[in-house]
């Protein structure tokens, strides 16, 4: 029995970090994609501020 409860409870423990890593990772795209964006968006109107005379 308490086999059996430390056994969920590891089971747990792994399913908790495995989330935990995904959502970190998923943090972490975000965060590019958005870095990315604001680097576009930045080059984007600086390019059109050299092409208007």
């Amino acid at each position: 029995y308490m086999y059996m409860c430390i056994n969920v409870h590891v089971h747990i423990h792994k399913t908790k970090h495995t989330i935990h890593i995904l959502y970190l990772k998923n943090e972490y795209s975000l965060i590019s994609f958005s870095l990315f964006l604001h680097f576009y968006l930045f080059l984007h109107s600086f390019l059109l501020f050299l092409h208007t005379p």
